[in-house]
């Protein structure tokens, strides 16, 4: 580990404009980010939420079964991201989003602090 101070290396300011920011596991991704020198760390932020729309993304299409909710969902997404309302869309039509979105995200740190410790 590069910083061995726990202290909190998050830029919420980067997290704000995502959606799913109620739900995101502050602890393990500050752990995540530990893992980098501090002049690293905003850069690493950076890639990991673009990585985290991704995988949370796919995630969450691979739950619609129609082209014209996948759409939806897009277009929401598209118009603006960090729009809280996209993850009531998503709860309203999956019981169980916040799960998801939340499992998506835990498998996705662990994979990055895997490569991060090689």
């Amino acid at each position: 580990r590069k910083n061995q101070v726990n202290n909190n290396l998050i830029n919420v300011d980067y997290f704000k404009q995502i959606y799913y920011r109620a739900i995101l596991p502050l602890d393990k991704i500050n752990d995540f980010l530990s893992f980098f020198e501090k002049e690293d760390v905003d850069h690493a932020t950076r890639v990991l939420i673009s990585i985290l729309n991704v995988t949370t993304t796919n995630s969450l299409l691979d739950k619609f079964k129609s082209l014209e909710e996948k759409k939806k969902f897009l277009r929401l997404c598209q118009d603006d991201f960090r729009d809280a309302k996209i993850l009531d869309y998503l709860i309203d039509k999956f019981p169980g989003s916040e799960q998801n979105i939340l499992e998506t995200i835990e498998r996705t740190l662990l994979s990055a602090k895997m490569t991060v410790e090689r």
